[in-house]
């Protein structure tokens, strides 16, 4: 879960703007919907959310789901 939520906080900034990309072809069906800062905060929310989850500690010691 850390790997993927450093990955969405990449992919969040990129989005945003911060790294300065342009949007690629692929990208016009989700730009009709939203745009495209809004869909890098919801991948920067959804990082933190994964990288807060890979240190959560299960209070009754169980592992799995």
């Amino acid at each position: 879960m850390l790997g993927k939520g450093i990955i969405c906080l990449c992919f969040g900034f990129a989005y945003i703007g911060v790294l300065k990309t342009t949007p690629s072809a692929g990208l016009d069906l989700v730009l009709r919907i939203m745009p495209l800062p809004l869909w890098g905060a919801l991948w920067f929310i959804t990082g933190f959310m994964l990288i807060a989850a890979a240190f959560k500690v299960d209070p009754r010691g169980r592992s799995g789901c």
